[in-house]
């Protein structure tokens, strides 16, 4: 198979209309570091950030929050030739394109994330070495940029993720993490005091806790998962004590999820691990039954697992295979039980993995067919059925999905 950089990331957002969106919860001002070299002058609201005990929202795939009743869902696409693609995804699941879409022609514009308020989405421009970023209107992207996007990043930039508060922006950069304050009026960012921070290997994907308090990164090829608490306040990271954590040598640590309680976080690489997370430190312990069977990733940077807005439930992917896989979370040990049914027909070549916001659906980036494909989620038991109509053209290869909801 071809060697191609061509990557799809879907974000699958739900929103109300803009005039009825609440902005991000304030944040603390950010002060300057050496990173990222912006276009434009930044300014960030001078706000006190909430205490750290401030409610949660249950989140999804991402940790970004759920669906409210009576919300629109909407998968944003971002490919390598065909810009920023975004859909409606109508009530039995089928996906309808948004007016004015593709909405942004950059040539790889991949690894997209919204904010939890839906008011924003980034999106990381790998071959210009950019992180970029828009304003969404009713689920639409802007065609201006956010204030002082596109930033110039020094260095190999992969992961994106959000913190639930929508305080932070993480960007995975060649051994260390950047964090950002992100301004909750204008979407703008500011890299925090001491960004960069080191990460060790990789990172090829980011995960935050729902609480916020921490984050993790899995390194690829060393299997490593580092694991640190955030400062609620500023931003800063602090590697926990026994971090980085390891799984069994020769493992490959690639896709990161948290089930939306925050009790058990699992990896993807070329197989299924289960980690508890201490609640108080953050440190992380290896399940008893772990790893799982079954394989997911082949590719570390794909996103092969997604886990339901309930945390009842877990979806896997396998790059080299045409299925998905299904199972059940055990809320008290954190072990894994297969769906009925599961494995489930998933597509040509999937890539990546996702449960949209109000947990109806898992939509599918499928790598050589360059399509998504949608089933439907049986609120019973979590098995899966094809969405009629599916698949749906994606224009892009090796998709990568991530989730975010109002």
């Amino acid at each position: 198979m071809m060697n191609r950089w061509l990557v799809l990331a879907v974000a699958l957002a739900t929103a109300c209309e803009s005039s009825s969106s609440a902005p991000d919860s304030p944040l603390p001002p950010a002060t300057d570091a050496a990173v990222l070299s912006p276009d434009a002058p930044v300014m960030l609201a001078d706000a006190p950030a909430p205490a750290l005990d401030a409610p949660v929202r249950p989140p999804d795939a991402r940790g970004t929050g759920d669906a409210g009743a009576g919300a629109t869902s909407f998968i944003y696409v971002g490919t390598f030739l065909g810009g920023l693609i975004g859909f409606r995804v109508a009530e039995n699941g089928t996906l309808e394109a948004l007016p004015g879409s593709p909405f942004d022609s950059r040539q790889s514009f991949d690894n997209v994330v919204v904010s939890p308020s839906h008011r924003f989405i980034y999106g990381v421009d790998r071959s210009a070495a950019k992180l970029v970023g828009h304003r969404l209107v009713s689920g639409v992207p802007e065609g201006d940029s956010l204030p002082g996007l596109p930033l110039d990043i020094t260095g190999h930039p992969l992961p994106l993720a959000v913190d639930p508060m929508g305080h932070f922006l993480y960007l995975g950069i060649s051994g260390t993490i950047a964090v950002f304050a992100i301004d909750p009026a204008t979407g703008a960012l500011n890299p925090v005091t001491g960004s960069p921070f080191p990460a060790g290997g990789g990172p090829v994907s980011l995960a935050a806790h729902p609480s916020g308090r921490f984050l993790y990164a899995s390194a690829g090829v060393s299997g490593e998962v580092a694991a640190f608490t955030v400062d609620p306040t500023f931003g800063a990271l602090h590697e926990i004590t026994g971090s980085p954590f390891v799984p069994t040598p020769g493992a490959l640590s690639g896709a990161l999820v948290i089930e939306p309680h925050g009790n058990f976080l699992y990896t993807g690489g070329h197989r299924l691990d289960g980690w508890r997370i201490d609640g108080t430190s953050g440190a992380l312990t290896k399940l008893d039954a772990s790893p799982f069977p079954g394989s997911v990733g082949a590719d570390v940077k794909s996103t092969v697992l997604a886990a339901d807005p309930t945390g009842q439930f877990l979806y896997a992917v396998s790059n080299a295979g045409t299925t998905v896989a299904g199972f059940r979370i055990d809320a008290t040990t954190g072990d894994l039980g297969d769906l009925p049914g599961s494995p489930y027909p998933g597509g040509d070549m999937p890539y990546s993995v996702a449960v949209d916001p109000s947990g109806r659906f898992v939509f599918i980036g499928n790598d050589d067919a360059a399509q998504i494909s949608a089933l439907s989620i049986s609120p019973a038991d979590g098995s899966l059925k094809k969405v009629e109509g599916s698949p749906f053209a994606a224009n892009g290869l090796e998709p990568q999905i991530v989730t975010a909801a109002q």
